[in-house]
């Protein structure tokens, strides 16, 4: 019994890194995501600001 304790102890030890690390790639994804969708609307915020000027000329 002894034996299938430490093995129940190292399954477990496993199982919460996967955990922390699908965790950990659930953030990073979500940053990759926010970055992409900061540069859209930066790009948009430049189009924005382009149209403006050529309407004031």
């Amino acid at each position: 019994t002894c034996a299938l304790r430490e093995e129940n102890d190292s399954l477990r030890w496993q199982l919460d890194a996967y955990r922390n690390e699908v965790e950990l790639l659930k953030k990073e994804q979500g940053k990759t995501y926010r970055t992409e969708e900061d540069h859209t609307q930066e790009q948009q915020l430049h189009f924005l600001q382009q149209t403006m000027q050529n309407m004031q000329q």
